[in-house]
């Protein structure tokens, strides 16, 4: 039997020079602090794309899945 899964994304984005996430409950966390909260939530890291602008990254988004509850 197939498991099920729930997915979540988070975003962390550069604005004027600083990076930051886009979801309240993360900011100001550094990547390792933010995925450290999420796991303890049980959520797994799927994947993380970053997304390019004129050669700069100023994007990366993190996908996450944990067993459907």
């Amino acid at each position: 039997m197939a498991s099920q899964w729930e997915y979540n994304t988070a975003t962390r984005y550069l604005l004027a020079g600083r990076w930051d996430w886009e979801e309240p409950q993360l900011k100001q966390m550094a990547v390792y602090e933010a995925l450290d909260a999420v796991g303890r939530e049980g959520w797994e890291l799927v994947s993380a794309v970053s997304l390019n602008e004129n050669g700069t990254t100023n994007e990366v988004q993190y996908l996450f899945k944990r067993p459907l509850r």
